[in-house]
């Protein structure tokens, strides 16, 4: 561990010196930088690491390849299983295909918004009301199919 202690201060010092002008500027965000980029490069990483099998299934299929051809060069043995094992490997072949496309998709969609825009169609709203001695009584969120501007119109 002094050995690893060593290259760390040197690692520091090169650092310090090289980016002096950054560090005078905003010292707090280039050490958050520097942190980020250092545990992006060190095990372990998110998930667990990927099947290549399924990965050069996917490169496959992304080039319009056959399933056929797919399940021989990524199953292990393919001709040689049996034909309920051929089929389940096929099946799970499929599946993490299928489970890897999605995962892509939804990673690459815009993330939600936290909150729906006051027209927003659908969006929920609150109406205050009043018991029968005129006094504002818990507001109740209701569903409406339409924004704030036209439940105004409506509710007045």
């Amino acid at each position: 561990m002094k050995r690893l202690a060593g290259q760390v201060n040197t690692f520091v010092k090169s650092l310090r010196h090289d980016y002096a002008r950054e560090i005078a500027r905003d010292a707090r965000a280039f050490k958050r930088s520097v942190v980020e980029l250092v545990r992006r490069g060190l095990p372990p990483g998110a998930g667990h690491p990927r099947n290549e099998a399924i990965t050069r299934a996917v490169e496959m299929r992304a080039r319009s390849k056959p399933w056929l051809e797919v399940y021989r060069q990524c199953i292990p043995a393919f001709s040689s299983l049996g034909e309920g094992l051929r089929e389940i490997a096929m099946n799970r072949l499929r599946a993490a295909v299928r489970s890897r496309r999605v995962r892509q998709q939804r990673q690459s969609l815009p993330k939600p918004r936290k909150s729906a825009p006051q027209d927003a169609p659908g969006c929920t709203i609150s109406i205050n009301v009043i018991d029968q001695h005129g006094r504002f009584a818990s507001p109740k969120r209701e569903e409406m199919p339409f924004g704030d501007r036209h439940a105004k119109e409506i509710l007045g």
